[in-house]
């Protein structure tokens, strides 16, 4: 399952593609898309219409029915802006929307890069240097968000346990299988204890349900990450690794 949700830049043509392969093993999922017939391409837009620009880098929900992807087209949902922005596909419903916006649906206004998605396609994470998709963000900085496609909700991940802006940028995110963790890759030396190498990236932990982050980059002293800091953030389905 896991594996399946990692798969990243790929060619979004071909991202359903490599959905029906794994879905072949999913026979006990209610949720399966019935994918008989072969690839199909998901970079579509209103009335199926076919993107105008190029589009990549695809995540796959467990039950192959939603597909995240980037995207720099112009006609894919209503109100584009011009900028790359992050996009999911309801395969079952033949719908694509837009998930590089705020709460209140307006679209970012620089570009986004799409990380993760979390099992259920349910929560996205994207990077975006936009300061208005939540409020308060003053920082100038790359920030993770994270779009929670049931309730339109857009939320920053990449603060510290009180909600304190990140003071560098984020550079990468992964999502747990369950939606209740995220962790990350970042630059800012004030989000945890311990995280106080300027320069150097470092992976920190954030609880969704508590609100709490921690750093994880570090020794059994305590000490984080030095040389070249640490990067290529992940976590299991169930966050405890």
């Amino acid at each position: 399952m896991k594996s399946l949700r990692r798969l990243r830049r790929l060619s979004v043509a071909l991202v359903a593609g490599v959905a029906a392969i794994a879905i072949a093993g999913l026979a006990s999922s209610a949720r399966a898309v019935d994918l008989v017939g072969g690839p199909d391409r998901v970079s579509l837009g209103v009335n199926d219409g076919q993107a105008d620009k190029s589009s990549y880098g695809g995540q796959v929900s467990d039950d192959g029915r939603y597909v995240a992807f980037m995207s720099t087209a112009d006609n894919l949902v209503s109100r584009d802006s011009r900028r790359q922005q992050v996009y999911v596909r309801d395969r079952e419903l033949g719908v694509t929307t837009r998930a590089s916006v705020s709460s209140s649906e307006r679209p970012a206004d620089q570009h986004s890069w799409l990380e993760d998605m979390s099992a259920d396609g349910r929560y996205v994470l994207f990077t975006s240097r936009t300061t208005y998709l939540v409020q308060h963000d003053t920082n100038q900085a790359l920030d993770l968000f994270m779009r929670d496609t049931v309730k339109g909700k857009t939320t920053r991940v990449s603060v510290g346990s009180g909600g304190r802006q990140a003071n560098d940028h984020t550079l990468e995110g992964n999502i747990s299988g369950n939606g209740k963790w995220v962790v990350f890759s970042c630059l800012a030396t004030n989000l945890a204890p311990g995280a106080s190498n300027p320069g150097q990236a470092q992976v920190f932990m954030r609880n969704l349900d508590t609100g709490q982050t921690i750093l994880v980059s570090r020794n059994s002293r305590g000490e984080p990450a030095s040389g070249e800091g640490a990067s290529n953030a992940s976590v299991s389905a169930n966050g405890r690794l």
